[in-house]
């Protein structure tokens, strides 16, 4: 495949031309090793899904951590009207990322073990569960997290993450190792 320009969304070194960022991966990758919660807000079309792009894939390559990336651009307004259709439509789609990456054991605790998981109380305590049985340090990478900034519902979601943050630094809880949110606005 021939390489081309692209200024409509994710650059892939392999199909675009593009700038080197490998430096900018590598200051983002040693925020989390230090186990960082953390965004990444700039302005449409500078590079923030590209970025979480290449950092998924040297997180993938160095081996150390296991990544979750996901984007909110495509979850509706609908799975913001209460907490149930929120965590349905979120481990709807961390169960298809487990699915596309060939996780089967991960998609089937999706599956099963996250029955009943209907409110933001319920998610935390699972979370743990999951972090727990994949057994490496996790990454969370949510970009397009301001597609919902203006939702109380999508607030308490991201308050829940940075108390398992906080208790996590605390040692009191297993979580995700590093939090990235990316957006346009700075959500923290």
């Amino acid at each position: 495949m021939k390489r081309r320009f692209n200024i409509t969304g994710v650059c892939v070194p392999e199909q675009h031309y593009m700038a080197d960022i490998s430096g900018k991966v590598q200051k983002i990758a040693a925020l989390i090793d230090q186990g960082n919660y953390f965004v990444i807000n700039r302005p449409r079309q500078f590079g923030k899904t590209t970025t979480i792009y290449m950092l998924n894939r040297f997180l993938k390559t160095a081996g150390i951590y296991f990544p979750i990336k996901m984007s909110f651009e495509g979850i509706g307004s609908d799975s913001y009207k209460n907490e149930a259709a929120f965590t349905e439509a979120f481990l709807v789609r961390l169960k298809w990322m487990f699915e596309m990456a060939e996780q089967s054991e991960l998609q089937a605790f999706v599956e099963t073990g996250a029955t009943g998981v209907n409110s933001i109380a319920k998610l935390d305590i699972w979370f743990s569960k999951l972090v727990m049985k994949i057994g490496q340090p996790v990454v969370l990478m949510i970009d397009e997290v301001d597609k919902s900034c203006n939702n109380q519902l999508f607030l308490d979601f991201l308050g829940m993450l940075r108390d398992k943050y906080l208790k996590r630094v605390q040692g009191e809880e297993p979580t995700f190792h590093s939090i990235v949110l990316a957006g346009v606005h700075d959500v923290k």
